[in-house]
């Protein structure tokens, strides 16, 4: 048996769990519901949220996220993480997707938040890796992540934090709110290259397992390539070359094709010439300071030697 559901059966949780949802559920719906509510609690200040204002959305949600009969064969392990997606995807999903929306930022979203909380309660940490062929129909990228699926949507969502100087938490966090959708709007519409675009991005189609994107691959590629030099462009845009300089490496590993890469790699260069020339200049400067200075000095004591062979040709004339 799962460590954590018998810490969860152990729990008080599960009691107000049974008074909440009465009868009709099984025990291990009241398991996994307590398992949920408890994990939400415990990452809720790191999303920047209050976990008591989203006890409505969950027990909404809850309510009508009984298990199907896949659920039978899957260890508790495996339950847990199905239904804590089950349930991310119908909060930030309402939160975040309208009649126009893609689903491809709201399933980033969804995958990092249903990770987090999974190992929020346990022993092992979140470790990104380098994945290949985990970008639908686009196998030759190379995808650095922590996440199970959805990986590409994720390195998508942290190339926008890094954008947006927000950790990757909070970003997710706006995704349990109900002004969410707005709130990322605004922080993406103020930053420089990005002004306006936020619609663009949250309205990305593409074939992530639930939408399909309209046309071929060829296309899709290229979308994927713009998408990463448009957030590689805006990071450097939004930030002092001193910073890019320092930085630039972990932008770099959320990029998945020698494309985009290649394109990044030649804006850091760009920049790091700007840093070198202004260097320079700051040394050209220095250096012809020197001589004005030397003139100055000689001119100075010139001056103080004729005061005082005149004092002194005065006095003797006398």
């Amino acid at each position: 048996m799962s460590s954590r559901r018998e810490d969860i059966g152990s729990k008080s949780i599960i009691n107000v769990v049974r008074r909440l949802y009465g009868n009709g559920r099984s025990e291990e719906d009241y398991i996994l519901i307590s398992d949920y509510i408890d994990s939400l609690m415990t990452v809720a200040s790191s999303f920047d949220i209050d976990a008591k204002s989203v006890m409505g959305d969950v027990m909404d949600v809850t309510s009508r996220a009984f298990r199907d009969n896949s659920y039978l064969y899957m260890n508790y392990d495996e339950k847990r993480r199905r239904f804590f997606r089950d349930v991310n995807m119908g909060i930030i999903g309402n939160n975040f997707y309208d009649e126009k929306s893609g689903m491809f930022i709201i399933m980033g979203m969804v995958e990092y938040a249903t990770e987090i909380m999974i190992h929020s309660t346990g022993e092992t940490k979140m470790r990104s890796r380098n994945q290949m062929g985990v970008a639908l129909m686009q196998g030759d990228r190379r995808v650095y992540s922590p996440l199970r699926e959805y990986q590409y949507n994720g390195s998508i969502l942290m190339l926008i934090c890094l954008v947006m100087d927000i950790n990757i938490r909070r970003l997710v966090g706006l995704g349990f709110k109900r002004d969410g959708r707005g709130l990322f709007k605004k922080l993406f519409d103020g930053l420089d290259g990005l002004y306006g675009r936020s619609e663009d991005f949250i309205m990305i189609t593409m074939a992530n397992g639930k939408d399909k994107f309209k046309g071929n691959l060829k296309l899709e590629g290229e979308l994927m390539d713009k998408l990463e030099m448009i957030l590689s462009d805006a990071y450097i845009r939004n930030h002092e070359e001193m910073e890019v300089m320092g930085n630039y490496n972990r932008v770099n590993s959320y990029l998945t094709s020698a494309k985009s890469r290649g394109y990044f790699m030649k804006r850091i260069g760009n920049v790091s010439d700007v840093i070198r020339n202004e260097g320079s200049g700051k040394k050209a400067k220095k250096r012809s300071v020197m001589p004005a200075v030397f003139f100055i000095v000689c001119l100075v004591l010139i001056m103080v030697m004729v005061v005082v062979v005149m004092f002194y040709g005065g006095f003797l004339g006398k």
